[in-house]
């Protein structure tokens, strides 16, 4: 029990940090270079404390050792959603009511978690030969990259990061459903096949995949593309050696850093643009944005928006996605400005809506904790890292239905193979380090001896 607390209050200690510096990077940096877009600095002192003692509330009731795909997908919604959440509430003295209503919600989805993480949820089995799959998505793979190569060619200017958007304008999708299968790409496929090449120790097919996604990038300049194949590689080698949630807040608070002292020594603000800016404050304060235009100037869109409305055939009242909406009413700057999934969950039904889609989203974090059963946690964690990360701008149906996540969880489902544990000389669950990188590194060690002694 001491342990425990003192494990807790040693995250504590990290948030508060990783706090400060957001802080910081916000007085210094964001209100200064982006007053523009609706940023500006009104510190409430009290809601400031508030902010800080909440984060503590909640340390003291997420499992922070636990290895469970559900706590880290929620140990990652707390660094990266609600800590940036509580920092614009008390900076910009942002609306109460819906802090405490976000708040509710996710610490409803942790309690509930944790008490029913005991319970097994019988699921039958389905078993489908992953040869004939693997083939499925390479076909989808190269088909995507193929058609749209034809369609937009390769455009080399979006090696320079501050090009990406304006190339972004001009593309074009020769096929509807490509707008589909591009997300597919690296929320889904891309990844499977890299673990799936990962556990089969077949690391040119790692290197191919790697070069089609760099690729695609030249076609579709989406940061996406390259950040999820990336996030999937360093995750597969460090998360056996890692406490996640200490590890997360850690690289944020130094990476972030480390982008102001860039700024703030060179004068250039792309870095600091990407991270923390991009990744964290401005996720946070369109929350807020979407709050305030769905709560006081326009109705709630009743799930008319997206594929939900037209299943049901429930009439869209606007002319433009409601992110374009929010951005015009917010200082007149146009943009699409997508929100997380509580936050929409407010879009369209208010309070009840952000309850709603908390809930399901429980139920999909415990089916795949049921179908991760018995399964090598990393590899299965790296799989749906990214698709769940997204949730800190996306809607939840929307990543659901035609986002890939539905896609990812059936992968997990009909996968038994690729994602089983491998015993080796009877010890259970070694990890990815000694199963793959130390055989390759002494295979490498070996080869160069024979090239030298062949020389000589």
């Amino acid at each position: 029990m001491e342990k425990a607390l003192v494990r807790r209050n040693y995250i504590f200690l990290l948030c508060c940090i990783y706090r400060i510096v957001l802080d910081g990077i916000y007085r210094y940096i964001v209100c200064t270079e982006y007053g523009y877009r609706g940023y500006e600095w009104h510190i409430n002192y009290g809601k400031y404390f508030l902010s800080y003692f909440i984060i503590y509330f909640m340390i003291c009731l997420m499992p922070v050792g636990t290895k469970k795909i559900s706590d880290l997908i929620l140990q990652l919604h707390f660094v990266t959603m609600v800590i940036p959440l509580l920092s614009i509430y008390s900076l910009s003295d942002k609306n109460s009511l819906f802090l405490f209503q976000f708040c509710i919600c996710f610490i409803g989805e942790v309690v509930v978690i944790s008490k029913c993480g005991e319970y097994t949820i019988r699921i039958p089995n389905l078993k489908i030969d992953t040869k004939y799959l693997v083939l499925f998505l390479w076909f989808l793979s190269l088909f995507t990259c193929w058609s749209m190569y034809q369609a937009n060619g390769i455009h080399l200017q979006v090696l320079n990061l501050s090009d990406i958007y304006e190339v972004r304008k001009e593309i074009v999708y020769p096929y509807a459903i490509l707008r589909y299968f591009v997300v597919w790409q690296y929320r889904f496929i891309a990844p499977y096949l890299l673990l799936y090449y990962f556990k089969k120790k077949r690391y040119s097919y790692i290197l191919l995949i790697i070069i089609m996604q760099s690729i695609l990038y030249l076609i579709l300049p989406r940061k996406e593309i390259l950040f999820s194949a990336f996030l999937i590689a360093v995750l597969l080698v460090i998360l056996p050696h890692i406490r996640f949630l200490s590890f997360l807040v850690n690289s944020l608070s130094v990476g972030s850093l480390c982008m102001a002292m860039i700024y703030f020594f060179s004068g250039a603000r792309l870095p600091v643009a990407i991270l923390p800016i991009r990744l964290l404050v401005d996720p946070a304060m369109i929350k807020f944005r979407h709050y305030e235009v769905f709560n006081n100037t326009l109705p709630k869109l009743f799930y008319s928006e997206g594929i939900i409305g037209r299943i049901f055939a429930i009439p869209y009242q606007y002319s433009e996605a409601s992110g374009y909406i929010v951005s015009q009413l917010h200082e007149g700057v146009i943009s699409n400005e997508n929100t997380g999934y509580l936050a929409y969950g407010y879009d369209n039904a208010g309070f009840f809506g952000m309850l709603f889609i908390s809930c399901l989203f429980v139920v999909i974090l415990l089916l795949i904790d049921e179908l991760a059963r018995d399964k090598n946690i990393n590899l299965v964690f790296a799989l749906f890292i990214y698709p769940l990360y997204t949730l800190n701008d996306g809607d939840l149906l929307t990543s659901l239905l035609t986002g890939g996540l539905f896609f990812a969880i059936f992968l997990l489902w009909i996968d038994k193979e690729n994602f089983s544990i491998e015993y080796r000389k009877g010890k259970k669950n070694e990890n990815i380090t000694h199963l793959y990188v130390r055989p390759l590194c002494r295979r490498l060690v070996v080869s160069s001896k024979y090239h030298v002694r062949t020389k000589s």
